[in-house]
């Protein structure tokens, strides 16, 4: 109900205020503050809530960007790797079972080590297990059966 009633607000207050920024133009070089206050008699409040609306709105670029190249990054690293994309996810959620290890084809006793060890020393050893299969180290726990293989 909130964004139903803040969408009509937005919508009526553009209807409104239409015809004031019709002669408004912004030029990216300019700094924005001066070339609105310049360009159109607005008051300071208005100038200011045109400021911060152009500075939230390159935030948000910023933020899409970022994300994009963390997502590319990301898929660089993965790419072609499904064993260790699922390693990665096992050691995620079911790291302190050691079941990562079990499907990087260690023995599955490994499993009853976490458990004696309380997940891995209460969970070190997954943590730097989950960093070196981020890390692309997966042929370091590949076959191998030592609890503190992460250690070497």
């Amino acid at each position: 109900m909130k964004t139903a009633k803040f969408t009509f607000m937005l919508l009526a207050g553009l209807l409104f205020f239409a015809p004031a920024f019709a002669s408004v133009q912004v030029s990216p070089e300019s700094n924005t503050a001066t070339s609105v206050a310049a360009t159109a008699s607005l008051t300071k409040k208005e100038t200011k809530s045109l400021v911060k609306e152009k500075k939230a709105e390159m935030r948000s670029l910023k933020k899409e960007e970022r994300r994009a190249r963390f997502f590319n990054w990301l898929s660089e690293k993965l790419a072609g790797s499904d064993t260790q994309l699922v390693a990665i996810l096992l050691c995620f959620f079911l790291g302190g079972l050691g079941i990562h290890r079990v499907y990087l084809k260690s023995n599955p006793i490994i499993i009853l080590w976490y458990f004696l060890t309380l997940g891995g020393f209460f969970g070190l050893i997954p943590l730097i297990d989950f960093i070196r299969l981020i890390m692309g180290q997966v042929d370091h726990y590949e076959g191998n059966n030592s609890l503190f293989r992460a250690f070497q």
